[in-house]
This record gives structure tokens, C-alpha cells and sequence, in this order.
């Protein structure tokens, strides 16, 4: 994934939903804090948000709490 297919992926939410603002949840990928995708975002006065998940946050990812059991069962 690179800036331009996290930007058409975002665009094609607010082409769903004209009307309200998105507000997506990413992690720290390059693509999703990159300078074209915060330049995407400035320029539309709140309509356009991005929230970022911290560094590293398990307890906020499910999947984590699955591979945290499958080591340990299998360690």
C-alpha cells in the first residue's frame, strides 16, 4: 500500500457518505502519516480526520490477544 490507494480507499468512503465526516483509525504505516496524505487531509475543515492507533497498543487490537494465546500454548 502506498498514499495514493489509502487516499482512493478514504476517497471512496466520503463518496458513500457525502454528507458526514470519516474519521479512519490507522496504524503507523508509512503510507498512512506520509506528507501527500496529511495534505489530503488539511484542506476540508474537520471533514477529513485521522486518528492513529499508539506505537504499539495490544490492548487495542484483538488479533494481538489471539497470537499472545497461541505462543503461550505453544511455548
Amino acid at each position: 500500500m502506498n498514499s495514493d490507494v489509502f487516499i482512493e480507499y478514504c476517497q471512496a468512503f466520503l463518496a458513500e457518505n457525502p454528507d458526514r465526516p470519516i474519521f479512519p483509525i490507522a496504524d503507523g504505516q508509512p503510507s498512512h502519516r506520509s506528507n501527500k496524505t496529511k495534505e489530503w487531509v488539511l484542506p476540508t475543515n474537520g471533514r477529513r480526520q485521522l486518528f492513529y492507533l499508539p506505537g504499539y497498543s495490544p490492548q487495542l487490537n484483538a488479533d494481538e490477544w489471539v497470537w499472545k494465546k497461541v505462543r503461550a500454548d505453544h511455548i
